[in-house]
C-alpha cells in the first residue's frame, strides 16, 4: 500500500504556522525532550552482534526511519481536498495505525513479561491484537495475555463476580474472592461496590454503599468459591469409587484448589487401562497445537503420572512417532552432550555450577523443548534439585549458595550491565537482581517440586516436557501439588501388585517397569542403544540419590 506523496497531496504547512512539528529534520523542541533523551540507558545496539544481528539491527532502523516520517506526514498533512487524495490519506493512515496497534501490543507483553504495569486501554488493543495473530507470540506470551485479560474483566465486572456485599474489603472494594474495581465498578444494578453502589436501595450502615466503605451488611466471610468444572472441559464425570474417595478426603488447607484436584482424578477415571504411545504423542501434541491453559495442561500431566504407561509396542511406537522421528533425533545434540558431561563430574559443587549454568543457558538460548530436550532437561534438573538439598544447611553451605547465586547472575546479566551507563549502573543492578533473585528463586522452588514428583512417581516426570525446569508454573500449582501428594488415592489390590500390607493400594502401584520401559525404549527409538543404556543407568543413579533427600 503506498503513502501519499507531495505530488498528490497538498504541501505541507510551513513550520511558521506549525511550530516545532514539521522542521525537515524532525527538530522539535529539544527541550521539551531533553529529560527523556538523558534518560535513556537501552540501546538496540546492545542485543544485536554478528553479522544477522547487523542485518536484523538495520531493518529496525529502516523501520524506525519510515515511522518518524510517517509521524511527520500525519501532522503536516491536515487539509486535504478532493476524493482521491482523501481515500489515499485515511488508507495511509490506517496502515500506520494497524503498524502502531502491532508495536503496542508487543511492548505490552514485553511489559507483562516483566512484571511491568500497563494501562487498561493498551491491555485491550493487545488483547485483540494477540487474539488474531497468535502465531507471532510465545506460549508465555499467549498466557500472560490470557490472564491479564480475565483480570481486566473481572475489574470491569467488579472482580469476583459483585454480588453486592464487599465483605469488608474496604471503600470501592467488588463482592467476588478479591479486591473490587474502584469507584462505580460493578456487574449491573446494586452490584460491585463503587460509590453509591450498593445492595439495593435500602443498603447496611454505610453511606449508600452497601458493599463498599460502609461495609452494608458486614459480612466477615467470603462468599463460597464457585467450582470450576462448568468451565473447564471435563473428559467425563467422576466414577462413583473416586467420587466416595474425594469426599473423604480432608481439604483443609487445600480449599484454593479443591476442583483443580478433582479434575485430576476426574482425568484418571477417564483412562481405561495404561496410557499408550498414542497417548504420549496426544500430550506432546497438546503443548504445541492450540495449546490449553497450563492449569490445564498440569492437571492433565499430573493425571498421567498417577495412571501410568503399560507394556510398550515398537509398532505402535514407530506408527505414533514415524513421521517425526529424524526432527526429534536432531534437535537435543547439544542438550544430550551437556548432560553426558555434568553426569560424569564426581564433585557436587562442580555439578551444581555446572546443571545450573546449563539450564540458565537453555533458558536463554530456547523457546519451548521437545520430548527429548525434555528428558534431557529434566534429568539435569534433577541432578540440580539433588545435590542442592545435599548442600550443607550451614553458614558455610548458605554462604556458598549464594556465592553460587551471584555468579549465575552475572552469567545472565553480566554483559547487559556492562553496557548501562556507569552513572545508572547500580541503581539497574539492584532492580535486576531483585527481579533475578525472585526468578531464580522459583526455578529452585520448581526443581524441589518436580523432584518430589520423581521420588513418589518415578522416571514417568521424564517423558513430560512440561516439568522441565525451563518451564512456569500456574499461581496455585504449588498448592495442587502438595494436595496431589498429600492425598493419593487408592485403588483395589490386584493379584500382581508388589506393595506390602493387605487391602486397596496407590493408585500409581506396580507403574515403575511400565514406565521405565517406555522411556528407554523411546529414547533408544530416536537415538542409540548406548544413550538409552545410559538413561537407564542415570535414572538409576537419580533414584538411589533422591531416595535420601527429604523435600
Amino acid at each position: 500500500m503506498s503513502s501519499p506523496s507531495r505530488s498528490t497531496l497538498r504541501a505541507p504547512l510551513s513550520s511558521v504556522s506549525n511550530p516545532g512539528r514539521s522542521s525537515p529534520e524532525g527538530s522539535t523542541d529539544r527541550t521539551s525532550l531533553g529529560k527523556r533523551q538523558r534518560s535513556i540507558s537501552w540501546d538496540a545496539t546492545q542485543s544485536f552482534s554478528g553479522d544477522s544481528g547487523r542485518a536484523i539491527l538495520a531493518g529496525v532502523l529502516r523501520s524506525w526511519d519510515e515511522a518518524k516520517q510517517s509521524c511527520k506526514l500525519i501532522l503536516e498533512y491536515s487539509d486535504i481536498t478532493g476524493e482521491e487524495e482523501e481515500e489515499a490519506y485515511m488508507l495511509f493512515l490506517e496502515e500506520r495505525e494497524a503498524m502502531a496497534r502491532e508495536m503496542l501490543a508487543k511492548v505490552a507483553c514485553a511489559k507483562l513479561k516483566w512484571g511491568a504495569v500497563v494501562d487498561g486501554m493498551t491491555l485491550e488493543v493487545m488483547e485483540a491484537y494477540v487474539a488474531d495473530n497468535m502465531d507471532e507470540f510465545s506460549e508465555e506470551d499467549l498466557e500472560n495475555t490470557s490472564l491479564s485479560a480475565r483480570k481486566r474483566k473481572q475489574k470491569e465486572l467488579g472482580v469476583g463476580g459483585g454480588t453486592g456485599q464487599a465483605n469488608d474489603a474496604g471503600d470501592g472494594a467488588g463482592a467476588g474472592n478479591e479486591p473490587g474495581a474502584g469507584d462505580g465498578a460493578g456487574a449491573g444494578d446494586g452490584a460491585g461496590a463503587g460509590d453509591g453502589a450498593g445492595a439495593g436501595d435500602e443498603a447496611g450502615a454505610g453511606d449508600e454503599a452497601g458493599g463498599g466503605g460502609g461495609n452494608g451488611e458486614g459480612n466477615d466471610e467470603r462468599p463460597p468459591r464457585k467450582r470450576r468444572k462448568a468451565k473447564v472441559p471435563i473428559i467425563e464425570e467422576l466414577s462413583h469409587t473416586l467420587s466416595e474417595q474425594i469426599d473423604n478426603v480432608n481439604m483443609a488447607g487445600y480449599e484454593v484448589v479443591d476442583d483443580r484436584f478433582c479434575c485430576v482424578y476426574t482425568h484418571v477415571g477417564a483412562v481405561h487401562g495404561k496410557l499408550t504411545e498414542r497417548d504420549l504423542l496426544e500430550a506432546l501434541q497438546g503443548y504445541c497445537d492450540k495449546p490449553k491453559h497450563k492449569s490445564f495442561l498440569e492437571e492433565e500431566a499430573l493425571a498421567r503420572l498417577i495412571v501410568g504407561y503399560g507394556e510398550i509396542n515398537m509398532e505402535r511406537l514407530n506408527e505414533a512417532f514415524g513421521k517425526m522421528k529424524s526432527s526429534y533425533a536432531c534437535g537435543p545434540k547439544e542438550a544430550k552432550k551437556r548432560l553426558i558431561a555434568l553426569c560424569d563430574i564426581k564433585s557436587e559443587k562442580e555439578r551444581v555450577w555446572e546443571s545450573e549454568k546449563f539450564l540458565i543457558e537453555w533458558s536463554m538460548m530456547q523457546g519451548s523443548v521437545n520430548l527429548l530436550e525434555g528428558i534431557f532437561l529434566t534429568m539435569a534438573g534433577l541432578r540440580l534439585a539433588i545435590d542442592r538439598n545435599n548442600m550443607p544447611d550451614t553458614d558455610v553451605g548458605r554462604r556458598w549458595k549464594k556465592e553460587q547465586s551471584d555468579v549465575m547472575f552475572e552469567l545472565q546479566y553480566g554483559y547487559a550491565l556492562s553496557h548501562v551507563p556507569v552513572f545508572e549502573r547500580k541503581g539497574k543492578e539492584h532492580a535486576w537482581r531483585k527481579r533475578w533473585t525472585k526468578a531464580h528463586q522459583k526455578m529452585v522452588t520448581r526443581g524441589n517440586k518436580v523432584l518430589a514428583l520423581f521420588k513418589e512417581f518415578g522416571c514417568i516426570v521424564l517423558l513430560d516436557p512440561l516439568w522441565s525446569p525451563t518451564e512456569t508454573s500456574s499461581p496455585d500449582f504449588h498448592q495442587l501439588h502438595a494436595c496431589v501428594l498429600g492425598n493419593v488415592l487408592k485403588r483395589r489390590r490386584r493379584a500382581d501388585d508388589d506393595a506390602e500390607g493387605d487391602g486397596d493400594v496407590p493408585w500409581h502401584t506396580g507403574n515403575d517397569v511400565g514406565n521405565r520401559r517406555m522411556l528407554v525404549e523411546v529414547v533408544r527409538y530416536f537415538t542409540t542403544d548406548a544413550m538409552a543404556r545410559f538413561i537407564d543407568e542415570t535414572v538409576d543413579k537419580l533414584e538411589e540419590d533422591a531416595s535420601e533427600i527429604a523435600v
